[in-house]
């Protein structure tokens, strides 16, 4: 071998030793940021999975809240029309009853939901005045009452 060729395989030789630990070094590091970017992934993979179970579970929060304020209301709103009707009905038949039950009917109202030492006014329209007779009018007067057609 000539000094040339020793000389030259000695720098191959180093060379490739050099490149050798040049690409070590390449797949060392990119090893480091690859394990680092799984890391970060992980972490914040994990940290919006706790965000979306929390937002999952405010949102179920809100929707179970809205559906039992919706059945209450719609509940309010079902008993207030029933009432409502109830109220229609008792009057028509209050309406429909001779003077002598609506009197008694009267009588029997005062006696039970009139204080006792009550004073103040009960109105009534001219049709309804008209239909009281003198025992009734006794009663309003002795529950402390008095008859008027204005308010």
């Amino acid at each position: 071998m000539s000094n040339l060729s020793i000389i030259t395989d000695a720098i191959i030789a180093a060379a490739e030793a050099q490149a050798d630990e040049i690409l070590q070094n390449a797949k060392n590091t990119a090893s480091k940021i690859i394990e680092e970017a799984e890391e970060t992934a992980s972490f914040e993979a994990e940290k919006i999975l706790k965000q979306s179970a929390e937002k999952i579970k405010n949102i179920k929060e809100i929707s179970e809240n809205a559906a039992v304020k919706f059945l209450a209301t719609d509940l309010l709103r079902q008993k207030s029309e029933m009432i409502s009707s109830l109220l229609l009905e008792c009057e028509q038949k209050i309406y429909e009853m001779d003077d002598k039950k609506y009197n008694e009917l009267l009588v029997r109202l005062l006696k039970k939901y009139a204080h006792k030492d009550a004073c103040g006014v009960i109105f009534f329209n001219e049709k309804d005045k008209g239909r009281l007779c003198d025992e009734t009018k006794a009663e309003i007067e002795k529950a402390g009452l008095k008859i008027d057609d204005k308010p």
